[in-house]
């Protein structure tokens, strides 16, 4: 049902583990199950799978990396001083941006200026008269 080939089972197990399923495998369900049954069988399926996974997998992963951390003596202090040196970096690049636009507003106000400016003194010397 989940494969004819070795190659075609992993690929399934890969797609289950996130929470889907193939399509062939939905419409090999479709023919021997109603609609309901379907998706409920689909439904246990992957989180069977997924159940497994993370119990198997994930937190047996999990373990490891705490016990490696335990044995390199990294504390939660020294994870989080990490992110909040990640995100001023972030922060950095975003003020950067801002005063990037900030300045490119400046001048392009500055521009109006001039031109409104100019406009004011050309009225006033072909018309001979004040411009308010």
């Amino acid at each position: 049902m989940f494969g004819e080939t070795e190659a075609e089972e992993i690929a399934n197990r890969e797609v289950l583990i996130k929470g889907l399923t193939t399509i062939k495998v939905e419409k090999r369900l479709k023919q021997l199950l109603s609609k309901q049954a379907t998706q409920k069988c689909i439904d246990i399926v992957t989180r069977t799978v997924w159940n497994t996974f993370y119990d198997q997998v994930w937190r047996v992963r999990c373990e490891k990396i705490q016990a490696w951390e335990k044995k390199t003596n990294i504390t939660n202090k020294m994870k989080k001083g990490a992110c909040a040196r990640g995100k001023s970096k972030k922060k950095i690049k975003k003020d950067k941006q801002a005063k990037e636009e900030a300045k490119e507003q400046k001048t392009a106000k500055a521009d109006q200026v001039k031109k409104e400016a100019l406009k004011t003194i050309n009225m006033l010397v072909t018309e001979e008269g004040r411009p308010f």
